[in-house]
């Protein structure tokens, strides 16, 4: 009987909390805005992208131009209508893909997922905090960082260095080269590797698989978890 007493006053903690979290059942976010726009490929150009909120996804595909499809939300349709998808090449021709929000910048709940198809690309450096990291297909060097998400990279071919703080990692690569794998919540599933590989994680399995023509070294560490 006291518990259900108390109940009013969880409840309202909770409603309290929140208000400043992203829990679906309280997502502000009820706004939504598709872009898509091509830009000109540049063969064997580099691939990058910074994001606050939200999850990267850029793969291969049969095209000749770079298509570039952002999923926008907010609160505000009139903020959605002032952000900005921007992408533009850098001196040695690396795509640099951005989203600008109005104002002050982007707010707590606001978020944008980007999906990146391109004929191919010679080195990828993905950046963001909440979300996912997908790669697919492509070569070169491999730089791919998020705070709360998975990372994926699969048919690879090039040096791999991928983190996450909270989230599994799955690299499926080709080609002989190093692989870097770092979590500290979260599984790490590495297939086919053929030159050195450090995995590391701190809850979660280590589960590796070498190509026949694998030179190693290769370290695995965990704390809680089989290896």
């Amino acid at each position: 009987m006291r518990t259900a007493g108390r109940l009013p006053g969880i409840l309202a903690v909770v409603l309290a909390l929140a208000g400043g979290c992203s829990f679906p059942l309280f997502d502000r976010a009820s706004e939504r805005l598709g872009r898509t726009q091509a830009v000109e490929h540049a063969p064997g150009s580099g691939v990058r992208v910074e994001l606050e909120n939200g999850s990267i996804l850029v793969e291969r595909e049969d095209r000749e131009d770079v298509e570039i499809v952002a999923s926008l939300r907010s609160h505000s349709m009139e903020r959605l209508r002032a952000t900005a998808v921007t992408s533009e090449r850098d001196e040695a021709g690396t795509l640099l893909v951005e989203v600008r929000w109005p104002g002050q910048g982007r707010q707590s709940h606001e978020r944008c997922h980007l999906r990146i198809a391109l004929p191919d690309a010679d080195g990828v450096k993905l950046t963001t905090r909440n979300g996912s990291v997908n790669v697919s297909g492509l070569s070169g060097e491999a730089d791919l960082r998020t705070h709360n998400g998975g990372v994926r990279l699969v048919r690879h071919d090039g040096p791999i260095d991928a983190q996450t703080n909270n989230g599994r990692i799955q690299i499926a690569a080709t080609g002989a080269h190093p692989i870097e794998a770092k979590t500290h919540n979260g599984s790490i599933e590495v297939e086919n590797a053929a030159a050195e590989v450090e995995a590391t994680t701190s809850n979660g399995a280590v589960t590796l698989t070498l190509a026949d023509s694998a030179t190693g070294p290769v370290e695995a560490k965990t704390h809680n978890g089989a290896v």
